[in-house]
């Protein structure tokens, strides 16, 4: 044979070899692309108390989750650079953007975030930082509470389904895990995911806003509340969520992505620096829908006129 036909006759046969080969991979790129499951994850925030701090920033530099019948963590997203977040702007409602994947299909027993954190017990640092900025605009680094490590981790299960969409939101609770130590500002991070399809909101308004300039409404599943939270250094530990009660506009208060249920919302004054002046009442077994807004408003004596309002209960 020729040599220029035996070269034809090798480049077609090369030629064939290659799509067969393209095609076998591209199919399964597809294939597999097919076969998976989406997930967004949104990040939101319960305010802090004091009146002295405008931003509370954290550098996240991954998500990971924990799939059923796994030993190990996945990571499903790493950032070049570590995101840096101000939690404070993500509150009442407000939710940020974190990430968008497509993962295998079963349920996950979890999902944590690696934060970048100082470490008190060694006095490293790390940069970005997480960090508190006050309205002085002086700054403190949040760092790794003693014997802590750099995650903040909810071992709630949620499902992956074949080409459909789950939307988490991880509510990352300010108000329980800034603490000030002897050290300077520790992080003990709380977290806790929900269901974003299967959430409500409850919006409300405290009438007697005016008797009590700063104050916050905060949820428990019922009867969970024990007036001895209030002295603990985590206060308000049991709650499901908390936000910031709203005297400039009427005294208004929306507590957002609560999961499908019944509530409790109890309400309490609060000092400058976040302590708690006094403890109000509360408004039991408030129902919430999923997808829906549910309406409140509370006062602390009877109403003249029947309405909307009720008279909060004794706690």
């Amino acid at each position: 044979m020729p040599r220029r036909l035996i070269l034809r006759s090798f480049n077609k046969n090369t030629y064939y070899l290659f799509i067969v080969w393209l095609s076998l991979v591209t199919g399964a790129c597809i294939d597999n692309e097919a076969l998976r499951g989406r997930i967004i994850i949104n990040l939101t925030d319960a305010p802090v108390d004091a009146s002295n701090i405008k931003e509370v920033n954290i550098a996240i530099r991954s998500i990971e989750v924990l799939k059923k019948g796994s030993e190990t963590w996945q990571t499903i997203k790493s950032f070049e650079e570590p995101r840096t977040i101000d939690l404070l702007s993500f509150s009442e409602g407000k939710a940020y953007d974190l990430t968008e994947q497509y993962l295998t299909p079963g349920e996950y027993l979890g999902i944590r975030l690696e934060l970048n954190l100082a470490n008190v017990d060694n006095g490293l640092t790390v940069f970005p930082q997480s960090n508190i900025v006050f309205t002085n605009n002086t700054q403190e680094v949040l760092f790794v509470q003693a014997g802590g490590d750099s995650y903040v981790e909810s071992m709630e299960a949620f499902s992956i389904v074949t080409n459909q969409t789950t939307f988490l939101t991880l509510d990352f609770d300010v108000r329980k895990s800034v603490l000030l130590t002897n050290s300077g500002y520790a992080l003990d991070p709380q977290m806790r995911v929900v269901k974003t399809d299967n959430s409500g909101t409850i919006d409300g308004q405290f009438r007697d806003f005016a008797d009590y300039p700063k104050m916050i409404a905060v949820a428990y599943k019922p009867g969970s509340f024990n007036t001895n939270e209030a002295a603990n250094e985590r206060a308000f530990a049991n709650s499901v969520s908390s936000t910031n009660v709203n005297a400039n506009v009427s005294g208004r208060f929306t507590l957002a992505f609560l999961e499908q249920g019944n509530y409790d919302v109890v309400f309490a004054a609060l000092n400058n620096d976040g302590t708690i002046a006094s403890m109000l009442g509360k408004v039991p077994n408030v129902k919430v829908d999923k997808g829906e807004i549910t309406s409140v408003c509370a006062q602390l004596t009877a109403p003249l006129v029947q309405g909307n309002c009720v008279q909060t209960d004794p706690l």
